[in-house]
């Protein structure tokens, strides 16, 4: 059977469709009988709000991925009246893969970066000392240090 570049797109059209009908009614796209349900946690993601699928039998488990936050936030809920960032706030946010305004990003990015300009190149410390690699942008192994390292605040 001959298939022409049409018939492909309308099946990809109605595969995108599919799988779009079935993770808005929280259900396995996959699934003939609807067997697959969604559950909310998982003790092997680093990401809280990351979601597994379990069947009936519970013989597989695999991840999909939530919609991230749709609301930005602003000036006035990351900032607090003496200027301060709500980190708290922020990690909350950013953990559920939340976004900012562009004017608080360059916010921070600007006040983070007249920081590291005052400080030194060199730095003498006393032990206990714990020293981490490069995460390149990798925002939940950033939050997994602070959990088990603690807050930079405190530490």
């Amino acid at each position: 059977m001959k298939m022409s570049n049409n018939d492909i797109n309308i099946s990809t059209t109605e595969r995108m469709v599919k799988l779009y009908t079935a993770q808005s009614e929280n259900r396995d796209p996959h699934s003939t009988d609807g067997s697959t349900i969604l559950s909310q946690t998982s003790a092997y993601s680093t990401n809280p709000t990351a979601q597994h699928e379990v069947t009936k039998d519970s013989s597989f488990q695999r991840k999909t991925v939530p919609f991230p936050l749709s609301h930005r936030l602003t000036m006035k809920e990351v900032f607090d009246c003496d200027g301060k960032p709500r980190v708290d706030i922020l990690k909350a946010h950013l953990t559920k893969e939340g976004r900012v305004e562009e004017i608080v990003a360059l916010r921070i990015v600007n006040e983070g970066a007249s920081i590291l300009r005052q400080e030194k190149t060199m730095l003498d410390i006393e032990a206990p000392v714990t020293v981490c690699g490069d995460i390149h942008g990798q925002f939940f192994d950033l939050m997994k240090l602070f959990e088990v390292g603690g807050s930079p605040a405190t530490t």
